[in-house]
């Protein structure tokens, strides 16, 4: 039961930490003034790059899951960039945690029981999200924002397909998913390579930290942690982006967020808490495949 405990601890810690990676993105891409599908595909591919060598390549076998992942991670990467040309930041961010909620209606479908406490949790962190959301409506488009609910269904399947490859070396998956991404985001919507003329010399260590850290790391870290926990439990911890990326907004770049944004990443964070007090038997290892 202890060695139990302490894989539920350090599996939690590396979702969280991948959140920490992840929360960057929002003041760095704020800084670097970049087309969004060219720093995708750019992002992708220096990730990509840069665990290429952590690929099996003579032992490399596909199943269902790494290939559930790596279409999922691709399509996330395109829809959320469509996403942030066609409705506000705030509907195409929020809307990829709802991932929250299909994996527990998932879970509710596979017959298994939570205490109120947590469904408790999950309704004030949707509703955390929803007050999120109603930041910049006149900036909302109705097509992208019914593609932004893709979102929460693909970042749903990638956490529930990382729990399943345990076989896999975990950045061996993050570097499979990001070439994959790089490969049809250059080859399917090309965007304009002589964007890349305007980039600073200033502005290539940050966007090798996008790829290397911000993505790279952030991917892996999530692929080994949710090894040890519940899909349902890694999303949640997964919310932490969502709340620390305009910490950083407002602290490096002195943007501050609106009304309704503040009032939801508070009632997010409530929800956070009071799941992670809740002892639930979601918060144990998934059975073997």
């Amino acid at each position: 039961m202890h060695m139990d405990c302490k894989k539920q601890f350090s599996g939690g810690f590396l979702v969280f930490m991948a959140a920490l990676c992840w929360s960057t993105n929002a003041p760095l891409v704020k800084y670097i003034s970049l087309d969004p599908l060219l720093l995708a595909g750019i992002r992708a591919l220096i990730a990509g790059l840069c665990f290429a060598p952590f690929i099996p390549w003579r032992k490399l076998y596909w199943n269902r899951w790494l290939l559930v992942y790596s279409l999922s991670y691709c399509a996330l990467s395109l829809i959320l960039m469509i996403c942030l040309k066609l409705t506000s930041a705030a509907i195409a961010v929020g809307m990829q945690y709802t991932s929250c909620v299909w994996l527990f209606l998932l879970a509710i479908w596979q017959k298994k029981r939570f205490p109120p406490k947590t469904y408790a949790a999950i309704i004030i962190i949707i509703a955390g999200i929803v007050l999120f959301m109603l930041d910049g409506g006149e900036e909302s488009h109705f097509f992208g924002n019914l593609l932004s609910i893709g979102e929460g269904l693909l970042f749903a399947a990638i956490t529930y397909s990382a729990n399943q490859l345990r076989d896999y070396n975990p950045l061996a998956v993050t570097a499979i998913a990001n070439l994959t991404s790089a490969i049809l985001i250059f080859a399917f919507l090309p965007p304009s390579i002589m964007d890349l003329a305007t980039v600073s010399l200033q502005d290539w260590p940050l966007l090798l930290f996008l790829g290397a850290v911000q993505v790279g790391g952030g991917y892996t870290l999530f692929n080994l942690g949710s090894r040890s926990i519940r899909p349902q439990k890694a999303s949640i911890i997964a919310l932490w982006e969502i709340i620390l990326g305009p910490i950083w907004v407002a602290l490096f770049l002195h943007e501050y967020p609106a009304a309704s944004v503040a009032a939801g990443l508070i009632v997010i964070f409530t929800g956070v808490l009071l799941y992670m007090t809740s002892d639930s038997g979601e918060n144990q290892p998934a059975a073997g495949r």
